[in-house]
């Protein structure tokens, strides 16, 4: 298993590499949680990790779905926050473990010479390659004085889900987080996954981990820095009428901090 670790101040070849590797991210993250208080449950995406982008309400009709917020006890109930990328449980969130989830419905895009429609192929002109793509996210926390109940390494049926293996409150800097990826139920062998600090592109910096999983699904993120983090992972198969699309793609992120 290859692991790639840097930690530098970048030429424009990297950045370049750096600028596309945060393009369109989605994620699920607690925005400043704390035990006895409403959990904020963010949907983010865009460029700009962990703040994100405006989504237009009108996404949600077929595109963009809710957050979903897990504990031991079962789902929690969420009420609108402050905009469509926000959502608060409706309960104070008491000592304990969970486990924030969102999700994009399957939608297209099609690369034509002319640019990216959000249509198969069978409906846009000079198609290039077409994509039909799934989107998920996932963040595992642990509030107040409660212990690790193992709650973040059970899985949520996600098509293609990371599965901390360890207590995602004690993720510390320069040692191995384990996760496992589970692709459509199983372990991903051999899977591609990258992971960047917050401030990525803003301040010039390339801090990132990249490295394959193993034959368990396995891999060990490694950060070097503390902060806030962004794992991801993506897997393509041949769609299944090839005159609608070329591939289906999915693509699952992890969001976890980072301490000293």
């Amino acid at each position: 298993m290859k692991t790639k670790v840097s930690l530098a101040f970048c030429l424009a070849a990297l950045l370049a590499f750096t600028a596309q590797a945060v393009a369109h991210d989605y994620w699920a993250e607690a925005k400043d949680p704390k035990a006895n208080q409403k959990l904020t449950a963010f949907l983010g995406y865009g460029h700009n990790f962990p703040d994100g982008e405006e989504i237009k309400p009108d996404s949600f009709s077929g595109r963009f779905q809710q957050p979903k917020v897990y504990s031991d006890a079962g789902e929690l109930t969420l009420e609108p926050g402050v905009d469509n990328r926000h959502y608060l449980t409706v309960e104070k969130a008491a000592p304990g473990n969970y486990v924030v989830t969102t999700e994009i419905n399957a939608a297209f895009s099609t690369r034509t010479k002319d640019g990216w429609e959000s249509k198969p192929k069978n409906e846009t002109k000079d198609p290039v390659k077409c994509s039909n793509y799934y989107r998920f996210g996932k963040e595992a926390l642990v509030l107040g004085s409660a212990k690790y109940s193992g709650l973040a390494a059970k899985p949520l049926g996600q098509a293609l889900e990371f599965v901390p293996q360890a207590d995602p409150s004690k993720i510390k800097v320069g040692k191995p987080f384990p996760v496992k990826v589970i692709f459509k139920g199983q372990p991903l062998r051999g899977g591609e996954v990258s992971a960047y600090i917050a401030g990525l592109v803003e301040h010039n910096e390339a801090l990132f981990f990249q490295s394959t999983t193993n034959q368990d699904g396995i891999v060990n993120i490694i950060p070097l820095k503390a902060g806030e983090w962004l794992a991801k992972v993506s897997v393509e198969e041949p769609y299944s009428d090839a005159k609608v699309c070329d591939v289906v793609n999915y693509t699952a992120s992890y969001t976890f901090k980072v301490t000293n």
